[in-house]
């Protein structure tokens, strides 16, 4: 073969090769949670026991946010709370610890880490979780998120907390 033709068949495959791009990345793991997903259900059991199928109330409502840059938001809200009688600063302080008694906030950044999701608290409405790492065991089927905490100590006894979320379609047309 002359040196023309080698030429030739080289740059022709140089330039198929540029004209397909770089190879794609596998997308990250983190990537799999982006989005926002609705809580459905909060379970806590005790020794692989379900001791409450409602431990945040009959229908707790909340949002867990996983956003790119590996940022995260979680808001949950207790099934059942009940509207104070004035605005929060004039409310009673029954009234306002019932509130805080009620709802669970935080934000900060996340990770995974096989089938962990680590939540780092930035921020949070109980201020003694700030700077805390939250772990996560998770599990996705298809739509539906899967969360289970590790042992968290409540009234005396490590029990452990099963949340359900299901994810939230975007909106088209933004």
């Amino acid at each position: 073969m002359d040196g023309f033709v080698v030429t030739m068949m080289v740059g022709g495959v140089l330039a198929a090769g540029l004209a397909a791009g770089p190879a794609a990345a596998a997308p990250a793991p983190e990537d799999a949670f982006l989005g926002t997903w609705k809580l459905r259900s909060v379970s806590s059991w005790i020794d692989g026991r379900e001791v409450n199928p409602a431990a945040y109330g009959a229908r707790p409502t909340g949002f867990i946010h996983y956003l790119p840059g590996r940022r995260m938001a979680a808001v949950i809200a207790y099934g059942g709370r009940r509207p104070m009688e004035s605005d929060r600063l004039k409310a009673t302080l029954e009234a306002r610890a019932e509130a805080y008694a009620s709802f669970v906030s935080y934000a900060g950044t996340y990770r995974v880490e096989g089938d962990r999701v680590i939540h780092q608290v930035e921020v949070s409405a109980y201020q003694n979780d700030v700077g805390s790492t939250q772990v996560r065991f998770f599990r996705r089927e298809g739509d539906t998120l899967f969360l289970e905490s590790v042992p968290l100590m409540r009234d005396g006894k490590p029990q452990v907390y099963k949340l359900i979320w299901d994810r939230v379609p975007e909106r088209e047309g933004r």
